[in-house]
């Protein structure tokens, strides 16, 4: 297992798995590997992705009442707040890690 904490990569870390030489087998299988990865992030359900509104609609669909603007608002605001904060998490980390020499021996 993976803590999450370390899990979370940016471009930075993506460029560096790729490594130095061109590879056109590499690259195709790094490009379906995010792509998959990408297709499972979207379902999940954080109200800017799309898995967040099938979660709003799911809640419409058994109420029978629409979630107010107001809040759709403010779920839309936290939700890009909360992928901005994870994408700077990660560029910062990756670019950190990228900076501090290695401690191997």
């Amino acid at each position: 297992n993976i803590p999450v904490k370390e899990g979370i990569h940016s471009p930075v870390a993506i460029a560096q798995a790729f490594g130095g030489e061109f590879d056109w087998g590499r690259f195709w299988r790094l490009t379906a590997l995010l792509s998959i990865i990408l297709a499972f992030v979207n379902f999940l359900p954080v109200p800017v992705l799309d898995g967040g509104y099938i979660f709003l609609l799911l809640i419409e669909l058994t109420t029978g009442y629409r979630v107010p603007e107001k809040v759709l608002k403010w779920l839309l605001i936290v939700g890009t707040l909360f992928l901005v904060s994870l994408m700077a998490y990660a560029i910062i980390k990756d670019i950190v890690l990228l900076l501090t020499p290695s401690k191997a021996n």
